[in-house]
This record gives C-alpha cells, sequence and structure tokens, in this order.
C-alpha cells in the first residue's frame, strides 16, 4: 500500500467542513432550493458525488490515553482532500496553489473511530481535476475543550484517495512531551 506516514503536530485551530467553491462569474442555486412556483429559470449546481468512505483508527500511547482519558479532553481527525486542476479549470486554488476539494473533521472520544462518509463534492469539480486519484491528508490533535494547547503528536496518513477507499487506516499517537 502506498500511503505515506510522516509525523505531524497540529498547532493551528480547530477546521471546518468546507467544499469546493463554484466559479463565481455564474449564479447557481442548488435543485432543492427551486420552486416550481418560481418565474425565473435558475442554474442548478452539478449532482453531487460522495467521496468514497474509510475509517481511522488510533492507536494511542498508553500515557496519550491515560492523559485524555483523565481529562475528559476530544480528539480531533481531519481529513483534507485536494487536487491538481486542469489548466482549462476555472475553479480558484487556494493561497498556497492546492485545490481543496473537501474538508472534514470528525471529533472522538479515545478507543472511537473516525468514520469518514457521505461527504459529498459536485461531480464538475472531480471533472476539473487532472487525476481522479486525488489526494488525501489525515491529521490529528486535541480538540482543545480542555486544554489551550494540542498535547498530540501523530503520524498523519497521507495518500491517494484510492488507497484509502473502503480501509480501516491505523495512525500511531502520543502526547508530544513523549
Amino acid at each position: 500500500m502506498g500511503i505515506l506516514l510522516s509525523t505531524v503536530v497540529s498547532c493551528g485551530g480547530n477546521p471546518t467542513a468546507t467544499k469546493a467553491k463554484e466559479p463565481k462569474s455564474e449564479e447557481v442555486v442548488k435543485d432543492e432550493d427551486v420552486h416550481p412556483d418560481e418565474d425565473a429559470p435558475k442554474k442548478t449546481v452539478s449532482e453531487e458525488v460522495e467521496i468514497p468512505g474509510f475509517e481511522i483508527e488510533l492507536d494511542l500511547s498508553k500515557k496519550a490515553k491515560a492523559k485524555l482519558l483523565e481529562s475528559g479532553e476530544m480528539i480531533t481527525v481531519d481529513a483534507m482532500f485536494s487536487g491538481e486542476l486542469k489548466s482549462t479549470s476555472k475553479l480558484e486554488v487556494s493561497d498556497d496553489g492546492q485545490f481543496y476539494l473537501a474538508n472534514a473533521s470528525r471529533e472522538i472520544k479515545p478507543g472511537q473511530i473516525a468514520k469518514f462518509s457521505k461527504i459529498m463534492v459536485p461531480q464538475n469539480v472531480l471533472d476539473d481535476l487532472k487525476k481522479k486519484d486525488y489526494e488525501v491528508g489525515i491529521n490529528v490533535y486535541t480538540s482543545r475543550k480542555v486544554f489551550a494547547n494540542n498535547l498530540l503528536s501523530s503520524l498523519g496518513a497521507f495518500g491517494k484517495i484510492s488507497e484509502f477507499k473502503g480501509k480501516r487506516i491505523t495512525i500511531e499517537v502520543k502526547l508530544i512531551e513523549e
């Protein structure tokens, strides 16, 4: 399997779920927002498709598990989905030059599995990618409900969606101080 594991220590704030942006040049509405009795025609957003689901299991060190259980702190598992756009695409890349299809977070207790499913992206966004086997990046950190700073050092998982699809990936997690 080609999943690359590397040490990642998150120090940023809690991410929020986002979707890829549609081109700004046209007004779009979702099908469910269109009412049959409205006179003005509306352009509808491309059909949405589901990103293949997968699970993330955390292998917590004894010290990390004890600290989290004792304090009641939660764990955030963050997934980013990115890819390279075709040169003809009108979609916008982020300030760092990447195109992000979606970002999803799961908040779990020690011992729970983070399940990533039912993450939707517009089909036309997938069609604008150079390669359909886009990138997945997983980061793990404390949710900062009890402690102001992240306590965890984790092995993040990075690879292609084909390497994650339908699988359970295990990531080792320990306290930063370990």
